[in-house]
């Protein structure tokens, strides 16, 4: 049971590493180069879904079994982590606004890793 908890976070820690250098890598990005600032959502979108796809592949290659339940709630898991990080920095008060449609795109992103991790050998 231990094993699967620490492997359980393992995972969310590297995710969030992951999702942490890759919005790093897009605000240095976008201060040196030319790239608009309203791509900055479009960006972290991204940075998102490669984070939730990382973790939904990680968690279910170890289960190897119903990938896109792992997946999927794995990369809510993690979606709620980022959301409530972000609302505890930059807000008083944690509202429903925070919430958009485009948070479907990582969702989906660590549905297919999950798919993808369950269907790996070990």
């Amino acid at each position: 049971m231990t094993e699967k908890l620490i492997r359980i976070g393992k995972g969310y820690l590297l995710s969030l590493a992951v999702f942490a250098v890759l919005t790093a890598l897009g605000a240095v990005l976008m201060k040196i180069t030319p790239f608009p600032e309203s791509w900055g959502f479009c960006y972290v979108i991204a940075a998102m879904g490669i984070s939730c796809l990382f973790v939904g592949l990680y968690i279910s290659s170890y289960f190897q079994k119903s990938g896109l339940l792992t997946g999927l709630c794995c990369s809510a898991v993690l979606l709620a982590c980022i959301l409530a990080l972000v609302s505890a920095c930059f807000s008083k008060l944690p509202n429903m606004e925070i919430l958009k449609p485009a948070y479907l795109l990582p969702l989906c992103a660590g549905v297919a890793g999950g798919i993808l991790g369950a269907n790996m050998k070990k």
